[in-house]
């Protein structure tokens, strides 16, 4: 899958858009070679842990109810500009990618994890 050259992240406006929507997280910034940013939240007494890889275009997600990931997921895809595939894949097979359209919702997108 060819990556856009011509967008990626803007990691200070992600790092806005993270602590304005998901109270009590905590951003850790430049973390390592692999990571830029690397962030956890409690959602429902579950933690999620998440972060955005040195290429600006990979995001991952690990841990948390599947409903809580399906709405970060969404949430995301709307800060994406719409004529940017993006995709969601479950655990660290890249073999059956769930395509984020803008028009997803939350329902379709856990059947999808679901029947991943």
């Amino acid at each position: 899958m060819e990556q856009s050259p011509d967008w990626s992240l803007n990691q200070a406006e992600f790092v806005n858009e993270l602590k304005q929507r998901w109270d009590g997280i905590e951003v850790k910034e430049k973390v390592s070679d692999r990571y830029i940013l690397r962030w956890s939240i409690k959602v429902e007494g579950y933690p999620i842990l998440g972060g955005v890889q040195s290429d600006y275009h990979t995001l991952t997600i690990d841990g948390g109810p599947i409903d809580t990931i399906a709405e970060f997921a969404i949430w995301y895809r709307n800060l994406v500009p719409e004529q940017y595939p993006l995709f969601l894949y479950k655990g660290s097979t890249f073999d059956r990618p769930i395509e984020l359209s803008l028009t997803i919702s939350k329902d379709e997108l856990m059947a999808a994890l679901t029947n991943y």
